[in-house]
């Protein structure tokens, strides 16, 4: 916000001449200063420029409400709210074989809600989060059974963004606002039964939980090393292999 002020402070000294020709365009800045110094308020938030790598925690969702508790690097964030828009909800009914997406997108408001977070080590009792987007995306195939009730997990690729206010009803800067992403596995529930008109059995969505997990571990600096002997032995065999042919 200094900058936008700092803008406005120029644009006003621009116009401040004592020519009597441009008396009338000074009025006219001097209404508008105050629509824009609330304009920069309004917009004006506490920006990371930094993606945060979500690593651990969770995000589940019924047909009704939305739970989540995830963090990473420096941010830590918990709430509750409506539900939000999981495609799974469409498996209602459907059968074994079926691709189900696991896509899942919930929306900053009365989706996440509010809750308690913690922001680069300062704790807030609750936090609302009135603007963002998380979005999950993943799917399955939906295997057979005879159990009424199945838990089916795959992979998940997970981005967005995030930000937190004290007050929802306050146009000031954002505790914080941050890009995220992420990946994990989601856990699926599905009911079943088995339809005696259909003469087959069919399913529906109960619920969806996104476990965060961190990337893939690196290999040790030993493995590599190793890795790397193994490929000179490799080489070194083919190279030896050749000469011979020549040789001979």
């Amino acid at each position: 916000m200094p900058h936008t002020i700092s803008f406005i402070a120029r644009a006003a000294h621009v116009f401040n001449f004592n020519t009597e020709s441009y008396y009338p365009m000074r009025r006219h800045l001097a209404r508008l200063l105050p629509a824009l110094l609330v304009f920069a308020c309004f917009f004006s938030t506490e920006v990371r420029a930094d993606t945060i790598s979500v690593t651990y925690g969770s995000l589940s969702a019924t047909r009704s409400n939305t739970m989540f508790s995830f963090a990473g690097q420096s941010l830590a964030v918990s709430g509750r709210g409506d539900e939000g828009g999981v495609l799974a909800t469409f498996c209602s009914p459907c059968k074994a074989g079926d691709t189900v997406s696991l896509n899942g997108n919930f929306y900053g408001g009365s989706t996440l809600g509010s809750g308690p977070a913690t922001v680069n080590g300062t704790h807030y009792d609750r936090l609302y989060y009135e603007s963002g987007e998380l979005r999950f995306v993943g799917s399955i195939i939906v295997p057979p059974t005879d159990s009424s009730l199945i838990n089916i997990t795959a992979p998940f690729s997970f981005s967005g963004y995030l930000s937190g206010w004290l007050n929802p009803n306050d146009p000031g800067t954002a505790v914080f606002s941050s890009t995220l992403t992420g990946q994990g596995i989601a856990t699926l529930q599905l009911s079943t039964f088995f339809d005696q008109s259909l003469g087959t059995r069919l399913y529906s969505f109960q619920n969806i939980t996104y476990d965060f997990q961190p990337n893939a571990p690196v290999p040790e600096p030993a493995t590599l090393v190793l890795l790397g002997t193994g490929l000179a032995g490799i080489a070194a065999r083919r190279w030896r292999a050749k000469l011979k042919v020549i040789s001979s």
